[in-house]
């Protein structure tokens, strides 16, 4: 029986890691961060930074099977095999093997769709769910995805272990609600948000991407429920 995501134990070390909001190595991150995005189309408000879907980068799959909008990526121009992290949506039209990342700790939420099955090495199966927590693996794990119903849309977090660390995690949204970001912090939309920063309102539409510095508040406000999928990126 498919079992709910779970953290897994990386995943909460990185957790408490990233709650040391005063930490060196939180603080190590904007300046690479930031140094990719002069080639990115995007818009600024206050210290937060837009990135539009329509500039996001499509690409195959690494094993072919499937496809790929890259929302950011560490160095710029690293392709699938040289990034540090790199943050990508997925789409999943059919059954089948997930591409292998040796050396990379992922983490996979679902953003749109009925949900997803995966099949992981141990023979045990983790159900993503609309609504459910994200689940992290290594990408070492042959893991193989099954779709309970049809396509789905799935966002990706990935960084280099040994050298940067992440933490996913699904913030319900209906109505208004204030985010601190903790580390370098990347916010995707299952729907359209107004994010509010500075006394200045900017609109955040259906899978656009918003970037925030580290310690950064800012105020999100939707019409309609959604969720939004909140990224934290912070050296190791």
């Amino acid at each position: 029986m498919p079992m709910p995501a779970t953290t897994s134990p990386s995943t909460a070390r990185a957790r408490r890691a990233c709650a040391c909001r005063a930490s060196s190595a939180t603080r190590a991150i904007p300046g690479k961060v930031w140094s990719i995005f002069p080639g990115i189309a995007s818009r600024r408000i206050e210290a937060m930074r837009i990135i539009g879907r329509d500039t996001y980068r499509r690409m195959p799959w690494k094993n072919g099977q499937g496809l790929t909008e890259e929302v950011a990526a560490f160095p710029e121009g690293s392709g699938v095999e040289g990034f540090d992290w790199r943050l990508s949506i997925a789409h999943v039209d059919s059954d089948g093997p997930f591409s292998p990342f040796p050396g990379i700790d992922r983490t996979i939420a679902l953003l749109d769709g009925p949900g997803l099955f995966l099949d992981l090495p141990d023979g045990g199966c983790v159900a993503l769910s609309p609504g459910g927590a994200p689940f992290s693996f290594p990408g070492e794990w042959a893991v193989s995805s099954r779709n309970a119903g049809g396509p789905t849309v799935d966002l990706n977090v990935m960084t280099r272990r040994g050298r940067c660390g992440h933490v996913l995690r699904r913030l319900p949204l209906d109505g208004e609600r204030r985010l601190r970001a903790e580390g370098v912090t990347l916010l995707v939309s299952s729907g359209d948000v107004r994010l509010g920063a500075g006394g200045v309102w900017q609109g955040l539409h259906r899978f656009d991407a918003a970037v925030l510095d580290p310690g950064e508040e800012v105020l999100l406000a939707a019409a309609r429920p959604c969720d939004v999928l909140v990224a934290s990126v912070f050296a190791s």
